[in-house]
């Protein structure tokens, strides 16, 4: 006798199949966890990601914004504009600077690891260098083209250093949002494969299951069967094993109790012949 001849007929029955939900059921919320952790690094790569490459855009057509309006200064003030022509270049010039300013310093409190509050504030350092540089220049228009344009040389410089970090930042926002995207798509085919081994080993406990308890109801129902076999021939010497407290072991012990009385019943009948005969 093992421990599911116990169980009631009922329970056995759904057996099999509530462990395979129980089964699937771990494996959906594995799921859901998968789905949780790709929904997460999306938001991420929406709320954080995307805005630094529109940060690191505005930034470089900013940059590039100032670098003509201060050629464009220089220039009118070699080819002698008037005074008021070249003040609306530099009052663009330091609207310019001045919303560029404004962007960074958004963005560097926005900053959410410190690695991007690392770069932004390199990236505001170098970019007070370049406004000096600007404001020198423009400055040192009225010494001579020749004294502004070494200037101008340095605030090139000064410019070529900016874009390449703005081209750093742009990079590193790619850089982390690959890794959040192959952080999502790992933990998606994690949960794939958790779903698929849960599916597999549902499947083959289910069948193994089910298969060993039809197999121990089909041995008694059989013996049972032999049991009424032989009572229905009349043979009353063979007892009724009894086995398990299900249906099936209460119809066996029941068909026991039958035989037993079956068997009183024809001894009493032997001994009322017997005397008769005596």
């Amino acid at each position: 006798m093992n421990l599911f001849d116990n169980l009631p007929l009922k329970l056995k029955l759904g057996l099999a199949p509530l462990v395979c939900l129980v089964l699937m059921g771990v494996a959906t919320l594995g799921a859901l966890w998968g789905l949780a952790q790709q929904r997460q690094a999306l938001e991420t790569l929406h709320q954080q990601r995307l805005p630094g490459y529109a940060f690191a855009a505005r930034v470089e057509s900013g940059l590039r914004d100032i670098n003509g309006l201060i050629n464009r200064s220089l220039g009118y003030e070699a080819m002698g504009y008037n005074a008021q022509e070249v003040g609306a270049i530099d009052s663009q010039l330091a609207g310019a600077i001045g919303e560029l300013k404004k962007i960074m310093a958004a963005q560097q409190a926005q900053a959410a690891s410190t690695q991007d509050r690392e770069m932004l504030t390199a990236l505001t350092a170098d970019f007070a260098k370049y406004e000096k540089s600007v404001r020198d220049t423009l400055d040192m228009r009225s010494a001579g083209a020749v004294i502004a344009s070494t200037f101008l040389s340095t605030a090139q410089k000064e410019y070529e250093v900016l874009l390449k970090r703005v081209a750093q930042v742009s990079q590193s926002m790619r850089d982390e949002a690959a890794r959040d995207v192959a952080a999502a798509s790992a933990s998606v085919e994690r949960v794939q494969w958790a779903i698929g081994a849960a599916a597999l080993v549902a499947m083959l406990l289910g069948t193994a299951l089910a298969l060993l308890l039809a197999r121990g109801l089909a041995a008694r129902v059989a013996r049972l069967s032999a049991s009424a076999a032989q009572l229905a021939a009349g043979d009353l010497t063979q007892p009724v094993q009894a086995q398990g407290r299900d249906e099936v072991g209460r119809l066996m012990s029941d068909l026991e109790v039958v035989r037993e009385r079956l068997s009183q019943s024809l001894g009493v009948v032997r001994e009322s012949a017997e005397a008769v005969r005596l």
